[in-house]
């Protein structure tokens, strides 16, 4: 991560991806960039506890965010509107009545009520996290039907293998459920997603790119390393001879 710094000393790194652009800073130098000017940021009072949603100076949608990990409190996400369509992968479409269908490399993964998944057959009825017997908030089942809980050691090898389904409650009522697809399918669909990523990636390369917004920081630091530069002077100092440390030169015009 390239860490950059404003004329006054404070850091951010600033990332430039196919998509839009990922800022890490303070939020002095975030408000700088126009990010949250006025605004809570995210944990403090008026603001949601992890993420505020806000706009650039540019108009673009912003996303901010606590982030975890590294040396910056904060994350600002910028997804540019020209380059938000990427490759379809996390596109969710109809499957059946109230259920949604989606492709993942290496799982199937269906969307809805426990009503809906039961009637379309995904899931009998009964096998639903929080239900009796269930575990609370995930539940798995290997494709000869057992669960980590009654298949034994044997069964515990089939965590990966095609056919396993994962459901996770992820709201009140909805659930999600994975199934893991064949390993040759799974090959296939990860060909084809870095074929399409990889085309993707060169048709936004080819795209015109929307300016920076921290280019007045950098245009400070500049003019700071032009005025340094500027009150330089060059000096020259002849050397003292010292014959005790310095051997006197050698050759017929020695002096």
């Amino acid at each position: 991560m390239k860490v950059f710094y404003t004329a006054d000393g404070l850091g951010y790194s600033y990332e430039e991806l196919p998509w839009g652009d990922v800022i890490y800073g303070g939020k002095e130098v975030l408000q700088r960039m126009g990010i949250g000017v006025g605004k809570p940021f995210p944990g403090e009072p008026g603001a949601n506890k992890k993420t505020v949603k806000t706009e650039d100076p540019r108009g673009f949608a912003c996303e901010l965010k606590i982030c975890t990990w590294g040396d910056f409190p904060y994350i600002a996400r910028i997804e540019h509107p020209e380059r938000q369509s990427a490759w379809g992968e996390e596109d969710w479409h109809p499957y059946a009545a109230g259920v949604l269908f989606r492709e993942n490399t290496w799982h199937d993964e269906y969307r809805g009520t426990a009503e809906a998944l039961t009637a379309s057959g995904l899931v009998p009825a009964g096998r639903f996290p929080g239900m009796p017997g269930m575990c609370a908030m995930s539940q798995t089942f290997y494709a000869d039907g057992t669960t980590p809980k009654s298949g034994g050691q044997k069964a515990r090898h089939q965590a990966n293998s095609a056919g396993t389904m994962v459901v996770k409650k992820i709201s009140k009522n909805h659930f999600e459920v994975s199934i893991t697809v064949p390993e040759e399918v799974g090959e296939k669909r990860r060909a084809d997603y870095w074929s399409r990523r990889n085309a993707w990636e060169a048709r936004m390369k080819a795209l015109p790119r929307a300016p920076r917004i921290d280019r007045h920081l950098r245009q400070e630091m500049e003019a700071q390393a032009i005025q340094r530069r500027a009150s330089l002077r060059l000096v020259w100092c002849r050397p003292k001879f010292v014959p005790t440390f310095t051997l006197p030169p050698a050759g017929p015009h020695a002096r």
